[in-house]
């Protein structure tokens, strides 16, 4: 985790100028954003994360299935296709 709202800031403002260079060609491609998201997040934020994710919190406030009963009946799912491309069906 990051120690100070200013460090937080730089690291961000950094790291979406890098990110933004490849953006519309990897949004159109579809490819996921998978060395972005490994630099953007260090391993302490990682383990935590993942671990809540494992406990079975939910993060966000929205989730992907519109027309599901409730939030937790998750019927999408991600195909990938060759090696980085992908189609949610």
């Amino acid at each position: 985790m990051f120690r100070l709202d200013a460090e937080s800031v730089a690291i961000v403002h950094k790291l979406s100028a890098r990110f933004a260079i490849e953006a519309s060609v990897r949004d159109r491609e579809r490819h996921l954003p998978i060395v972005e998201l490994d630099e953007f997040a260090d391993e302490d934020q990682k383990r935590y994360d993942f671990g809540k994710a494992l406990q079975g919190y939910c993060f966000g406030k929205f989730f992907p299935e519109s027309k599901s009963e409730n939030a937790r009946a998750f019927e999408t799912r991600i195909r990938f296709y060759h090696d980085s491309g992908l189609s949610g069906a």
